[in-house]
């Protein structure tokens, strides 16, 4: 469409070519004998997407004593998709200028464009489950708090897609198919992974003054060498307030006082299908004149796979990034 309005004359209104009941608006009398009257490509070329998507979690929650509860949480998350392209047959009035030059000059049959249609299935979910305890303590008569959490989480995601083609439409303004003389091309792609993990979290003060925090996981993904699943990543963090005038402090401007450090590492896994090489369905394609110079198999019933340009590597593992953080808060009022 964009190629055709940038085609266009600026002596040509564009509003004059809306109506498609008009001999002279017709793609065999275009003015233009490369391009087609834009109004047509509006109503004959389009996409449609439909979508679904679902989203729940429930949790339960257990009292064991007064200090420590158990939880229990799963989420979900389902999305599905349909995507449908469909563009129509472009076909030349018999006898006009563009049918003329289609059949006489090209030795064609008066066809500028075959049709195609193309239907696109997607199906994706996440599922999370979280069970964690968690404790909290008041120590040495208040002066020191503690908050504990430790549990585990399990998460798997999935995602399924499918997409079949055709071109050279048979009965004009029919997307199906079937509606070809040519076998449908289809692909499709499935993947999975799964993650645990092991976590546990720690909070201590004392008097409101000193904090300390020491965080774990520990993970094994699914997308990693059995030797290089597992992975762990802690982090600590310790802060002082110095001052503080909520709380009696002759601090003078300042109104209160926070010093910060940090000490953490976060752990990463791969994506699927990174370890062994994969195979793909063979295509080879003629972008500059995909009509003529492309090929897709299975050709003469005989079908290819070719071995993907990105090498597995059985020696993969997770990547661990470790960060510093020193800091301050200041307040003055």
């Amino acid at each position: 469409l964009g190629k055709q309005l940038w085609n266009s004359p600026n002596n040509i209104s564009l509003l004059d070519l809306k109506d498609l009941d008009s001999p002279f608006n017709s793609n065999g009398n275009y003015f233009c004998l490369f391009g087609y009257n834009p109004y047509f490509l509006i109503d004959n070329f389009n996409a449609e997407m439909r979508k679904s998507k679902t989203r729940g979690n429930i949790e339960a929650n257990v009292e064991i004593f007064s200090n420590l509860k158990f939880t229990y949480r799963l989420g979900g998350d389902v999305e599905n998709s349909k995507t449908e392209q469909r563009r129509n047959v472009i076909r030349y009035d018999e006898g006009s200028p563009h049918w003329n030059y289609n059949v006489n000059m090209s030795g064609g049959n008066g066809t500028a464009y075959p049709g195609y249609y193309d239907v696109e299935k997607r199906t994706e979910y996440e599922i999370n489950h979280d069970a964690f305890f968690t404790y909290k303590a008041s120590l040495l008569g208040g002066r020191l708090g503690l908050s504990a959490i430790a549990g585990i989480n399990v998460m798997e995601t999935s995602l399924n897609y499918s997409a079949s083609s055709v071109s050279d439409l048979v009965v004009a303004d029919y997307y199906s198919l079937s509606n070809s003389t040519a076998e449908p091309s289809s692909s499709f792609y499935q993947q999975k992974i799964r993650r645990a993990g092991l976590l546990a979290n720690a909070d201590i003060d004392y008097m409101q003054r000193l904090y300390f925090t020491f965080t774990c996981r520990n993970d094994w993904s699914s997308t990693l060498p059995a030797a290089s699943r597992s992975y762990a990543y802690p982090g600590a963090t310790l802060s002082w307030v110095f001052a503080d005038k909520g709380s009696g402090d002759h601090c003078g401007p300042l109104t209160f006082g926070k010093l910060r450090a940090s000490y953490g590492w976060t752990g990463k896994d791969a994506e699927a299908f990174y370890v062994y090489d994969t195979y793909a369905k063979t295509e080879v394609y003629n972008y500059e004149y995909p009509s003529v110079g492309s090929l897709q198999f299975p050709i003469g019933g005989v079908s290819s796979w070719s071995l993907s340009n990105r090498m597995g590597n059985q020696g993969l593992k997770p990547e661990l990034t470790s960060e510093l953080v020193l800091g301050t808060e200041l307040i003055f009022l």
